[in-house]
């Protein structure tokens, strides 16, 4: 999808601006008719990650994806600067910053100058297949200065450069580590009073355990022992924490390596690896137990998952 509105004549460029930014659930409030202008172009990956960047003049706006509210949103500053609203405040987004949103929430935008920005909205359903901690019930702003949320922008500067010629597959590297980013800046960057006491201690020490594993999945010694004293903890208490969110560390292990078999069996990258290298290569020792677990967790053989065509959006 891409819209400009320099292929409109001068006096219809608000209303053709209006109606474009409302497709994609913004309301425009305000914004000058003399010199206004708008541009958009979103991609949806193949993980169901939608991207989208917006370019334009001075302009105030409404987001709201209440119609579709079941996404975790964020919107970066990549030129220019934004305002909002928060706890009744106004709060200055910089240039490299964030604001993060769940897609219920109603916000705010006021833009005094030229901007562009990356807007991307997360299905809560990829969030709730890698994360165990909860995400904000409001909306914040994130610093771009914090290390997770600097590497993270930094990677969507990238891909809003591209954004003319992305493509599904050009942004699913991005799709699959995007996740990842997004809730270690979270984490990072929130008072241990907002992540809600010794709760929230454990909630980021989990996250940095789920980081550990993520790295490590391809090795297929890895244990709860090992992952324990990486992060200077006995192994007792690391089964406790999976015990705390319903889990437990070897099923854990086995359904983020699973995810990773299912995005490689339909991955263009893979296409020429068997499924028993690629089975190896996450971790897995034996064919017949893996084909078990996918067809559990997918309803279907990894043969008939790499058959089936993805059909376009």
């Amino acid at each position: 999808m891409r819209f400009t509105t320099n292929a409109f004549p001068v006096e219809q460029r608000k209303d053709a601006w209006r109606f474009a930014l409302k497709r994609v659930s913004i309301t425009l409030d305000k914004a000058s008719e003399d010199q206004l202008y708008g541009e958009l172009i979103r991609v949806r990956g193949s993980m169901g990650i939608s991207f989208l960047r917006l370019t334009g003049t001075a302009q105030m706006w409404q987001v709201d994806l209440r119609e579709n509210p079941d996404c975790f949103w964020m919107m970066i500053v990549l030129d220019g600067a934004a305002e909002t609203i928060l706890d009744g405040e106004t709060v200055h987004i910089s240039d490299g910053s964030m604001i993060c949103a769940p897609g219920q929430e109603v916000v705010s935008l006021s833009f005094s100058h030229d901007q562009r920005l990356l807007w991307v909205q997360i299905p809560n359903d990829r969030l709730d297949q890698r994360f165990k901690s909860p995400l904000p019930d409001q909306p914040c702003v994130v610093s771009g200065d914090n290390g997770f949320a600097h590497v993270m922008v930094a990677m969507l500067r990238g891909v809003a450069d591209i954004m003319q010629d992305a493509s599904a597959e050009t942004v699913r590297p991005v799709e699959m580590a995007i996740a990842e980013f997004l809730l270690a800046s979270l984490l990072h960057s929130a008072p241990v009073s907002a992540l809600g006491g010794a709760a929230g201690v454990r909630a980021a020490l989990l996250e940095r355990i789920f980081q550990t594993i993520e790295m490590k999945l391809a090795d297929p010694d890895l244990s709860y022992q090992k992952v324990a004293s990486d992060h200077g903890i006995s192994p007792r208490y690391l089964q406790k924490l999976f015990e705390s969110i319903g889990d437990n560390f070897g099923h854990y292990v086995k359904v983020r390596r699973l995810e990773r078999c299912r995005l490689d069996l339909r991955s263009p990258l893979h296409a020429q690896k068997s499924i028993s290298d690629i089975l190896f290569q996450w971790g897995f020792n034996d064919s017949a137990s893996f084909s078990r677990a996918f067809r559990e967790q997918y309803g279907m053989s990894p043969r008939d998952y790499r058959k089936v065509e993805i059909l376009p959006e």
